[in-house]
């Protein structure tokens, strides 16, 4: 990339780069803020007869079968990444080997 040469410039002004970049990161709190009291307004539930999610809103006690839009690709609880679920893992195995060993050494 050091031999790259930039061919065209932008059209942008330094003053309206600048109200862009701040734009972005407004959106990006408001779309935290937005998510955090979404979930604290809506929970979800599982119907077995109907083996789906349905989601219940604690503040107009409405219940709908389809996913609040103002979760979109979210969840309403985060899922846990691998990693995660790996350390959670090792952890308990850990305490369990410590038990084990601490049961052994008193007995």
């Amino acid at each position: 990339r050091c031999d790259h040469v930039r061919t065209a410039l932008s059209s942008f002004t330094v003053e309206h780069a600048a109200h862009k970049i701040r734009g972005f990161f407004r959106w990006r709190v408001g779309r935290k803020q937005l998510l955090a009291l979404c979930r604290q307004t809506y929970r979800r539930f599982y119907d077995s007869s109907a083996r789906n999610y349905y989601y219940y809103n604690d503040k107009t006690f409405e219940t709908t079968w389809y996913k609040p839009y103002c979760l979109k690709q979210a969840e309403l609880i985060p899922l846990p990444t691998p990693d995660f679920g790996a350390f959670k893992i090792q952890g308990m195995y850990r305490c369990w080997r410590d038990l084990r060993l601490a049961r052994r050494m008193c007995s």
